[in-house]
C-alpha cells in the first residue's frame, strides 16, 4: 500500500509509446446478471503453529512462490532468506540462506518463481543498492544484476512470467538538484526503464536534519500526501499480458507487451475496464496501520528510532491532510483463467479484503471477501495471493499477526446478497 512506498522513500535516501488497438468496457456498481464469487476450500496450511523456526516467518512482508511440481517457496523477509516445502507442507531446506556469500541474501524483498522454475528476488541491505538475484530452478545461484549508483533505486519488484519485465516501484536521485523522483512502471533485468504509470518530484533526505523530529513530520508527510495522491499499480498475468492502473481511479488497463527487433517492448493496450463505485470513508483503524507500518519499515534503521516515534508518524499523517475517503483500487490479481481481482477495499481492523472480480473481456461478473489479509498484505500494494497449478496460495495473518502459508482449492458459485454488505 501507499505508506510502505512512503517509508521506502524516506529511507532511500521513457515511457514507450502506448498502441491503443482495443476495446473500453464500462462496468456499473453491479454485475449484469446472476453475480458469482470463489468458493476457497483450504487444502493445506502451514506456519507459526509449529515449533520450528523454519516455519515462523513474522515479517508482514513474507511472500510465498510456487513451481510447477508444487513444491513451495516461503520468502522470509525477517530472516533474509528462502525456504523450501514440499507439497504437503514439510520443510525441505533452506533453498538459499542468509550471508555474504555468492547469491546468498543480505536483505531479501520478495521471492517469485517464473514459468521456468527459475527463482528471482530484489535483495540489498538497507540504505544499499539493491540487485536483482536469479537462480535456476534447482536454486542455484546463476547471477545478480543492478546498478550501484543512485540512477534508479527499485523497492519492490513483480516479474513478468518470463522474467523479462518488472513491475516495480523507484526511485530516482539527483544530488545535483537536491530531488529525488518517486516512479511506478515497468523496468527490465537491467535496471532500465520502459514505462511509466506514475512520477512525483520529492526533495531528497537532508542528512543534516535527520536528529530533528519536525523535519521527519514535514518529509514523512509530503510524502504520504503524494503516494495516496496517485499510486502506480501492476501486475502480470499469462501469455504477455501487462495490467496497470492507478490508485485514485477506477480503470485498469491491459497491456500486450511485444519485443521489437532490437529488443525493447513496445506496449499495446488491448483492454481497457472501468466502473462505477461507491466511495469507502477513510478509517481510523488505518491510519492505526500506517503508524504501526511505518514503525516496522524503520526498525531497520537503528540510529532513527528514538527520533521517528509514533507521535512524529502521526503529526506526519495530519500534515498529509488525507482525504476523507480511500482511493477505489489497493492492488490486482490475475487468475491462470484470465480473471481479474482488482482490490477495491482492505479494512485493517477487521483484516477483511473486497475484489472486484472481472471476465478476460472486461466484464465485472461477482465479488470476492477473504479474510486474514490474505489478497494482500498490511505494508505493500504487491499481492499475498498468486494462482499457480490450478490452486491458489497465500500469506495469511490471524488477529496475533501470525503469518501462516494456506493453499486453497476452488470453485465459482454465485453469490448472495451479503456480497454487497
Amino acid at each position: 500500500m501507499w505508506w510502505k512506498r512512503a517509508a521506502c522513500v524516506a529511507m532511500m535516501a521513457l515511457a514507450a509509446t502506448a498502441v491503443w488497438s482495443g476495446d473500453e468496457v464500462d462496468n456499473g456498481l453491479r454485475p449484469k446478471g446472476k453475480p458469482k464469487t470463489l468458493k476457497f476450500i483450504e487444502d493445506l496450511r502451514f506456519g507459526s503453529e509449529e515449533d520450528d523456526e523454519n516455519y515462523i516467518w513474522p515479517h508482514s512482508g513474507t511472500t510465498i512462490a510456487v513451481n510447477k511440481a508444487g513444491q513451495i517457496f516461503i520468502g522470509d523477509v525477517k530472516e533474509s532468506r528462502v525456504l523450501e516445502f514440499d507439497p504437503n507442507g514439510k520443510f525441505v531446506r533452506v533453498a538459499i540462506p542468509k550471508g555474504q556469500g555468492p547469491g546468498e541474501l543480505v536483505g531479501l524483498n520478495g521471492f517469485h518463481i517464473l514459468s521456468d522454475g527459475r527463482g528471482v528476488c530484489l535483495d540489498g541491505a538497507p540504505g544499499s543498492f539493491p540487485k536483482l538475484k536469479v537462480y535456476d530452478k534447482d536454486m542455484n545461484f546463476i547471477e545478480d544484476k543492478g546498478l550501484a549508483s543512485i540512477s534508479m533505486i527499485p523497492q519492490g519488484l513483480l516479474p513478468s512470467q518470463d522474467g523479462k519485465w518488472y513491475g516495480s516501484n523507484y526511485v530516482e536521485i539527483n544530488p545535483q538538484k537536491g530531488k529525488m523522483v518517486v516512479k511506478a512502471g515497468v523496468i527490465d533485468s537491467g535496471f532500465k526503464a520502459h514505462k511509466v504509470l506514475t512520477s512525483a518530484e520529492r526533495p531528497t533526505p537532508d542528512p543534516a536534519r535527520f536528529g530533528q523530529g519536525a523535519y521527519w513530520v514535514e518529509f514523512l508527510g509530503g510524502n504520504i500526501k503524494m503516494l495516496v495522491k496517485e499510486n502506480g499499480l501492476f501486475n502480470f498475468g499469462k501469455g504477455g499480458k501487462f495490467y496497470s492502473a492507478l490508485s485514485n481511479r477506477y480503470e485498469i488497463s491491459v497491456w500486450d507487451i511485444r519485443e521489437k527487433p532490437d529488443g525493447s517492448p513496445e506496449f499495446v493496450e488491448t483492454l481497457k475496464i472501468k466502473k462505477k463505485y461507491e466511495p469507502i470513508a477513510s478509517r481510523s483503524e488505518d491510519i492505526r496501520a500506517v503508524v504501526d507500518t511505518l514503525r516496522e519499515a524503520f526498525s531497520a534503521f537503528p540510529q532513527l528510532r528514538d527520533v521517528i516515534t509514533d507521535n512524529v508518524i502521526r503529526r506526519a499523517i495530519e500534515y498529509a491532510d488525507l482525504p476523507p475517503v480511500n482511493n477505489p483500487l489497493v492492488g490486482m490479481i490475475p487468475m491462470e483463467d484470465g480473471h481479474l481481482l482488482a482490490i477495491h477495499d482492505v479494512n485493517l481492523a477487521t483484516r477483511v479484503a473486497i475484489a472486484d472480480i472481472f471476465s478476460p473481456d472486461g466484464r465485472f461478473v461477482g465479488r470476492l471477501k477473504m479474510g486474514d489479509l490474505g489478497l494482500i498484505g498490511p505494508v505493500t500494494n504487491l499481492p499475498r495471493m498468486i494462482f499457480r497449478n490450478g490452486m491458489a496460495y497465500t500469506i495469511v495473518s490471524d488477529e496475533d499477526g501470525e503469518n501462516y502459508a494456506v493453499r486453497y482449492r476452488y470453485k465459482w458459485i454465485d453469490a448472495d446478497s451479503t456480497i454487497w454488505e
